[in-house]
């Protein structure tokens, strides 16, 4: 199987089918799929394989150290705080979906 990264160009005849992967998943992502429409044709190819995550790529985390990160940032956490992530922690081990912090109060982190 072809890997190809983001610098290097699908061959010609892919580029059409990798479009409308990456239709279909903007589609999926509102609840419909290419086979909503036709005469669009369907996917040829498995393109999730055929295209490394950047993301996934760029950062290599040690599960440990993470762990013993988060252990130790939570151990000073304030009350707001530890319901912000408790909440966040429980969305994410459930499935139930996105977050989106706003405060009108500064955080005292740049903007």
């Amino acid at each position: 199987m072809n890997y190809y990264q983001a610098d290097q160009e699908i061959p010609e005849n892919n580029v059409y089918d990798y479009g409308f992967w990456n239709l279909n998943r903007i589609l999926v992502g509102m609840g419909r799929s290419l086979a909503d429409f036709p005469p669009i044709p369907l996917l040829q190819q498995q393109w999730a394989h055929r295209i490394p995550n950047p993301l996934l790529q760029a950062e290599q985390y040690n599960i440990d150290e993470m762990a013993t990160l988060v252990d130790e940032q939570r151990a000073i956490f304030n009350p707001d705080q530890v319901a912000a992530f408790n909440a966040v922690l429980e969305s994410v081990t459930n499935n139930q979906g996105l977050f989106f912090f706003f405060s009108r109060r500064k955080t005292g982190h740049p903007a």
